[in-house]
């Protein structure tokens, strides 16, 4: 498990500012953390979707990755913390579909693509089980999770058990409600869950 420079360059550090764009209700809004400690890698290895039938289009199932306890293994447990994570794939066939939140389909180019359509997935190809794409990046933030969908797109074999890797990032962050950096300090912003944003947590309004 290692991690490409595409990806190490894009993993902040302490001191800088992060900018994650949300909705409250319609309004976008901005919301700003200082990275204060930084811990990683944090990695979660090896994680099973389950099996895929062959072109079936109910997948793995749609999985929310929790422990034997049901806890979001990609939450954080408190609201001072921030997690960057990325991911890849095994078997490189396999093909992941996403949710950001859990529950809200992202990669659509029509309508709302379902598991199973030619759009909208991140295979092992793309973004291998040992060494993840920049593409996969995702901020996670309490009160968040993602979910995942694995498919399997060939006549051959009859089944395949679909793993993923997370590459996980921990950080401690300031936050102060309606705060701004400091004039001239460059933000990494970045959008939640895609075009279409999704709902801040509400400790954050």
């Amino acid at each position: 498990m290692g991690l490409p420079a595409e990806v190490l360059k894009r993993i902040p550090d302490e001191g800088d500012w992060v900018g994650l764009k949300m909705l409250i209700g319609s309004t976008k809004t901005d919301f700003y953390f200082k990275i204060e400690a930084k811990e990683g890698p944090n990695d979660l290895g090896e994680f099973s979707l389950g099996a895929a039938a062959a072109q079936a289009t109910a997948g793995t199932g749609w999985d929310e990755i929790q422990d034997a306890n049901s806890r979001y293994l990609l939450e954080p447990e408190f609201q001072n913390y921030l997690y960057l994570v990325y991911w890849g794939v095994t078997p490189s066939i396999a093909r992941i579909y996403r949710q950001y939140p859990a529950g809200v389909d992202r990669g659509s180019l029509l309508g709302t693509r379902a598991v199973g359509d030619a759009s909208g997935w991140i295979d092992g190809v793309k973004s291998p089980a040992g060494f993840p794409s920049p593409l996969t990046e995702m901020w996670i933030l309490k009160g968040t999770h993602p979910a995942f969908n694995g498919y399997h797109p060939y006549t051959e074999p009859g089944s395949i058990t679909v793993r993923m890797n997370f590459y996980l990032t921990k950080f401690y962050v300031g936050y102060t409600k309606g705060a701004t950096p400091p004039p001239g300090v460059k933000v990494l912003a970045r959008t939640m869950g895609g075009i279409t944003l999704f709902e801040a947590p509400q400790w954050l309004r």
